[in-house]
């Protein structure tokens, strides 16, 4: 989730940059004004989905996923079943 949370950033941060800084740059077909504004769009979209994924885990007590990637649910009882 965090790294849905900040992909999102750097996406919207890079459409702010295109709309604000290169407004007539033109990139194939696209003028840097309108893609910059998409881009801020899908960014803040991005950010706000993973943030408030991670708030309602939070508030339903489970652990939020590290950095890394979640593991799945053989990973949480790395004990369980050994014999010793």
């Amino acid at each position: 989730m965090r790294f849905s949370i900040v992909l999102g950033a750097m996406v919207a941060v890079t459409g702010a940059v295109l709309f604000l800084a290169f407004p007539d740059l033109e990139f194939y077909w696209f003028r840097g004004g309108p893609l910059g504004a998409v881009l801020m769009i899908a960014g803040a979209a991005e950010a706000g989905e993973g943030a408030w994924r991670v708030r309602g885990r939070l508030r339903s007590g489970e652990r939020p996923e590290t950095a890394g990637g979640g593991g799945n649910e053989a990973d949480t009882d790395r004990g369980a079943g050994r014999s010793e």
